[in-house]
């Protein structure tokens, strides 16, 4: 995958890789998962703030310090199209869980992660038979 270097880059709406210490001990095997810059005081060069906010291919909503940041990615259209698939499920899953707590006449819900991400997972793949169709690589499993 062909990166892009980070000096002096603005990085609001950048996809970047984040370094091995960005996660805890466990987590290293995402660095190679796209990262999503959706602002923060870290994705300008220069400001004192460090904290970069953004979301991971899978629709997680993250943060990251600038100096984490271990690489540029090109924005690639098939990444945008998966953060907005896997966003646009978790919030489907919200408002299936919604609904069924307003029927039974509660105000809250429980989130069951295994299955928002399952239903997160079913939709990426829906994405991928759809990308498959128009000639792009099959996602072998992630987002890169």
């Amino acid at each position: 995958m062909k990166r892009i270097a980070l000096k002096n880059q603005e990085l609001i709406g950048l996809t970047v890789l984040l370094k091995p210490a960005a996660f805890k001990p466990g987590f290293e095997h995402l660095t190679e998962t796209p990262f999503k810059c959706t602002g923060g005081f870290g994705c300008t060069p220069g400001l004192l703030g460090s904290k970069i906010f953004g979301t991971f291919a899978d629709g997680r909503d993250g943060v990251a310090r600038r100096e984490w940041v271990a690489a540029i990615i090109p924005n690639v259209p098939r990444l945008d199209r998966i953060v907005e698939v896997a966003t646009a499920a978790k919030a489907e899953y919200d408002n299936i869980q919604r609904a069924a707590a307003n029927a039974e006449g509660k105000t809250a819900w429980t989130i069951n992660f295994a299955d928002q991400d399952a239903l997160v997972a079913k939709r990426l793949a829906e994405l991928d038979a759809t990308l498959a169709a128009e000639g792009y690589e099959a996602l072998a499993g992630g987002a890169n």
